[in-house]
């Protein structure tokens, strides 16, 4: 990309500031949606003797792996390659996290969508499932999804705040930290 003319920026973050931001900008987001649910008369009960309530936690890792891969469909869809040859999967051991990374250059809107999958899809999704379901622990998992999702939020305000003059933007995770990289011409 550089010897194309591209000038490199990178848009990084620390792990604490990813941490504390994402999951206030998560837990702002869960209530902004039961706020929402609730206003339309959506009601959550729980007798709290449902046996769904012992499979949450269960299902909430199983959805964070899916977090993943919704990242990963979505981004393969969009990059040059498609997925087999852009996204890659992983785990950090000392965070205890799942990841997926897209080795290709994205349009921002594309990255900005396949960013913000997981919590449409896994988290906003499920709450209002729940809602129809009238049911408190599913909306408690989907929150919890959107709460996971508080990075993937965090990413993607730090791409719509970013200014810049130039005609072409990509946009690239960053290879080694927390954020991404653009390509500017």
């Amino acid at each position: 990309m550089l010897q194309n003319g591209y000038e490199k920026k990178d848009l990084t973050t620390s792990a604490l500031k990813a941490n504390t931001l994402g999951c206030l900008y998560g837990a702002i987001l869960a209530l902004i949606v039961f706020l929402i649910g609730y206003a339309f008369g959506a009601r959550l009960e729980d007798d709290g003797k449902n046996p769904w309530n012992m499979l949450l936690i269960v299902l909430f890792l199983i959805l964070v792996v899916v977090h993943e891969l919704i990242h990963g469909i979505t981004w393969g869809l969009f990059a040059k390659g498609g997925f087999k040859k852009n996204i890659e999967f992983g785990f950090i051991v000392q965070y205890m996290t799942p990841y997926c990374t897209c080795k290709a250059a994205l349009k921002k809107w594309a990255y900005v969508i396949g960013s913000l999958m997981p919590c449409i899809v896994l988290g906003i999704g499920i709450c209002v499932l729940a809602f129809f379901l009238h049911h408190g622990p599913t909306f408690f998992l989907g929150a919890l999804m959107i709460v996971s999702a508080g990075g993937d939020l965090l990413i993607t305000q730090m791409i719509l705040m970013h200014k810049t003059k130039a005609k072409e933007v990509l946009y690239m995770d960053h290879p080694t930290d927390i954020g991404l990289v653009t390509f500017e011409k």
